[in-house]
């Protein structure tokens, strides 16, 4: 058998693609072992890129529940300052419905007084 050499473009591409694996299948004990044991530039360049990257996804989300967090907290205060409202509408309908009902006793008290 003869031995093939490879050239260097091809063993950057099998550098770049080896250590996804490592992130995947092993645990963060393993992978710490792993590190320590056989300490690779390219795995440890993999790993700090999906860390940074990982971190950035992370900023986003929190960005995008404390954006969801306001709006609701806008939301909800708008919903009780309407209910409020309504609330305080009711009363004054009852309130005037009263009147009007008072008001309507008093006439036909005044009409009966004055023998109509």
């Amino acid at each position: 058998m003869t031995s093939q050499k490879k050239g260097p473009s091809s063993q950057e591409n099998e550098k770049s693609e080896y250590p996804a694996p490592i992130l995947t299948n092993l645990t963060v004990e393993d992978l710490k072992n792993y590190l320590m044991k056989k300490w690779s530039k390219a795995d440890f360049n993999f790993v700090i890129e999906h860390l940074a990257e990982t971190t950035a996804q992370n900023y986003s989300l929190v960005s995008q529940i404390q954006e969801l967090q306001t709006g609701y907290t806008a939301l909800a205060e708008a919903n009780l300052n309407r209910k409020k409202e309504l609330i305080k509408i009711t009363f004054e309908q009852h309130r005037i419905h009263e009147q009007y009902a008072k008001n309507l006793s008093d006439v036909i008290d005044r009409i009966e007084a004055v023998g109509l």
